[in-house]
């Protein structure tokens, strides 16, 4: 699976496991992994969120960036600008609604990279499901036919763990393509 991961999560990312943490070195140690085998990305457009939000604030964060630059930031090929280009036509309200201090475009190179190679989106955006135009990155995806993860379902499905194991005991499993399944559980408190 492909994971392309937003600004958001990136910065919840360093904010909830500080990677200056030695509790926390086997994550950020792993996700380095997964990026370098190509299996996490994000547009260059987030690299560039990243430098004004995070980077200056956790030199470890920024120190890991710079390992992985050339694996995680994708290119703005011809045929991902149309993308971008169609994505912000369709859905104006992404790069303005709500984010009066945005400065660039990321939400919606996040979800053209996502759509071109068929990644699953990982954002810390709430859905707006009642807006009237989409304007949230799982609201954009959702319409064009893109999945959108939090960062806690994209940890634990890295590591082939369910998504969210609930306190009811109920385990939604990662999405297989627009919906969520859950699984009640069989014997031993596991899901079936």
């Amino acid at each position: 699976m492909l994971w392309c991961v937003d600004t958001s999560a990136w910065i919840d990312a360093v904010r909830l496991y500080n990677p200056a943490s030695p509790l926390f070195d086997r994550l950020w140690s792993f996700l380095e992994q997964e990026i370098l085998a190509g299996r996490v990305i994000s547009p260059k457009a987030v690299h560039d969120e990243l430098r004004e939000k995070t980077l200056a604030d956790s030199p470890p964060f920024a120190a890991l960036v710079k390992r992985v630059k050339g694996s995680l930031f994708a290119e703005e090929t011809p045929e991902l600008q149309a993308r971008f280009r169609a994505i912000v036509n369709e859905y104006p309200d992404l790069t303005k609604k709500g984010k009066p201090f945005a400065k660039s475009d990321a939400d919606a190179w996040v979800i053209g990279l996502a759509q071109e190679r068929g990644a699953v989106i990982v954002a810390q955006e709430d859905p707006k499901p009642g807006a009237r135009v989409p304007y949230q990155i799982p609201d954009v995806g959702r319409a064009v036919g893109l999945t959108t993860i939090r960062l806690d379902e994209f940890i634990n499905t890295l590591q082939g763990l369910p998504a969210f194991v609930s306190l009811g005991g109920q385990t939604v499993e990662p999405p297989s393509s627009s919906s969520t399944h859950v699984s009640s559980p069989g014997k031993g408190g596991k899901p079936e």
